[in-house]
């Protein structure tokens, strides 16, 4: 049996999973699907994040075989990163001089991606001599992998005082935040699902069980789950939606004193965040 054939066998038994009570067979099945889909296309991996949030649902093995439904369906995907690459995709914002919400277009792969925290700083920024404007892919996917490198090496790259678990942690946590937004939001994610297991040797996945509704442990699984709304993170904050990315300081204080029993206030943290903005400007480079 070919890869092909696999493929669609494993969707005829996803699709023969009763609704309900089969959480853990189903994620498996889901976990072997989108590896296989990988390799029987992979001239359009960078879609899968995108379809497995928008199309995989829809999939009914009683209309035809999976790896036909991936076909059609991955072409429109590929379609709509060219067409946001092209256009840039419409978001929300508060504008800063009326205090009101407001439409803005944002680059989806592009270096305008913010590097995790809220200095205005962008993955691009960290590339010296050149600008955010007309960001590439591959450029993008090498300073994903050094990230991915560089926070698996923090013990060998932080030197003197700043070698101390307590700034180990928060660099941590500040990645974890990141890789959830790259894996949701871009498809550079294709770099950490390509390096599944240090990825989670890198997060703090209590931190990644405490911003997320579900509890994962692969990245697809984190592409599949939905961040966590403001009030459940935070007490008093608003229920109608999540807090956005990167997160806010409130987010990690509240983590610190539920999860890890730790009293921080907010500027303390802002401190460590943009310690770890400067770490990142050091040693990522393009």
């Amino acid at each position: 049996m070919d890869k092909r054939e696999r493929l669609d066998q494993i969707g005829r038994k996803w699709c023969e999973l009763p609704p309900e009570g089969c959480d853990a067979a189903r994620m498996a099945l889901q976990n072997e699907i989108f590896i296989l889909a990988m390799e029987v296309f992979p001239k359009k991996a960078d879609a899968m994040g995108l379809f497995f949030l928008n199309d995989w649902q829809a999939f009914n093995a009683e209309a035809g075989a999976l790896s036909d439904f991936l076909a059609a369906r991955l072409g429109y995907r590929i379609k709509d990163l060219v067409r946001q690459d092209y256009d840039g995709r419409r978001e929300t914002k508060i504008s800063d001089r009326t205090d009101k919400e407001i439409a803005v277009k944002t680059r989806h792969d592009s270096l305008d991606m913010p590097i995790g925290d809220d200095s205005g700083d962008t993955m691009g920024s960290l590339i010296p001599g050149k600008s955010s404007e007309g960001g590439n892919k591959l450029a993008l996917d090498d300073m994903t992998l050094e990230l991915l490198t560089l926070m698996l090496t923090l013990p060998e790259r932080l030197s003197g005082r700043a070698n101390n678990p307590t700034r180990i942690n928060y660099y941590r946590l500040f990645f974890t935040d990141s890789a959830v937004e790259i894996l949701q939001a871009s498809s550079h994610g294709q770099v950490f699902i390509r390096h599944e297991r240090d990825l989670f040797a890198a997060i703090k996945t209590e931190f990644l069980d405490y911003i997320l509704y579900r509890s994962c442990r692969t990245a697809v699984e984190i592409i599949n789950s939905d961040l966590k709304r403001y009030g459940d993170l935070v007490d008093g904050r608003t229920m109608d939606e999540p807090p956005g990315q990167p997160l806010p300081l409130d987010v990690y204080a509240a983590y610190m004193k539920k999860v890890e029993h730790k009293n921080v206030n907010t500027s303390a943290i802002s401190m460590q965040r943009s310690s770890y903005r400067d770490f990142l400007k050091e040693y990522i480079q393009c």
